[in-house]
């Protein structure tokens, strides 16, 4: 009964903290106890889920988002499948950045399980989604913002490490089994949009070294102006 509770709970309470409470408890038996998780999947958590990342409650979409990477991580890539999870967590890794790291870690996950996954991923298309996303590794930093007035980009390279992961997860699933040379499953999804993904990327990354290098340098003389030293010396 406990667990038709908790899962009730997230989809009918008024009270979003609580909501939010039922949702980490939900997250720590998923993380820590097998049979608990069996039950809850019997109990349609999955469509639960689903429920939350395609409803208003914003606050609870990155919960929800960590809960089916950890499942998936646990062996549940069917199930996740089964559910038509992926679309949208394809949707909220486009358009929700507090869930796009955590949507790209469910989709990384998935593609290394096996090569039929990435099949079925390329299909409904991973290729072209994880290529228009390459930009997202440019993010502005409220904090930083705030807090010392740092206007540019920082970057956020673990997060182009994991689409490059993927990307490359792909293209060696494309090759399946066969010895020597032949032609990628995957080579028609590649197009030159993609290629010119790359270009731009690459081009990104070397105007943001020198980009990077001026920002630090005024963040630093700034700083020290606003403490009454005097320093004419850039830190880079």
């Amino acid at each position: 009964m406990i667990y038709q509770n908790l899962l009730s709970i997230t989809r009918l309470h008024p009270n979003v903290a609580i909501k939010r409470f039922a949702l980490a408890t939900i997250k720590e038996m998923v993380e820590k106890n097998d049979n608990q998780t069996k039950v809850l999947l019997d109990y349609k958590l999955l469509p639960t889920l689903n429920d939350i990342l395609v409803s208003n409650e914003h606050t609870l979409k990155l919960l929800c988002c960590r809960i089916i990477h950890i499942l998936a991580k646990k062996g549940y890539a069917l199930q996740i499948m089964e559910a038509k999870c992926l679309p949208i967590i394809s949707k909220r890794f486009c358009d929700n950045a507090s869930c796009r790291w955590e949507c790209l870690k469910i989709l990384k996950t998935i593609v290394s399980i096996s090569p039929s996954y990435a099949s079925l991923l390329v299909e409904d298309g991973l290729i072209k989604l994880i290529f228009n996303t390459l930009g997202y590794f440019k993010e502005q930093d409220d904090v930083l913002a705030a807090s010392y007035g740092f206007q540019g980009f920082y970057l956020n390279l673990p997060y182009l490490m994991d689409c490059l992961n993927i990307l490359n997860t792909i293209i060696q699933s494309g090759y399946g089994t066969k010895s020597g040379y032949t032609l990628n499953l995957f080579v028609e999804y590649f197009e030159y949009e993609c290629v010119d993904r790359l270009r731009q990327l690459l081009e990104a990354l070397f105007e943001d070294k020198v980009e990077l290098k001026s920002q630090i340098n005024r963040t630093y003389m700034k700083a020290y102006s606003e403490l009454g030293v005097s320093h004419r010396r850039g830190l880079i």
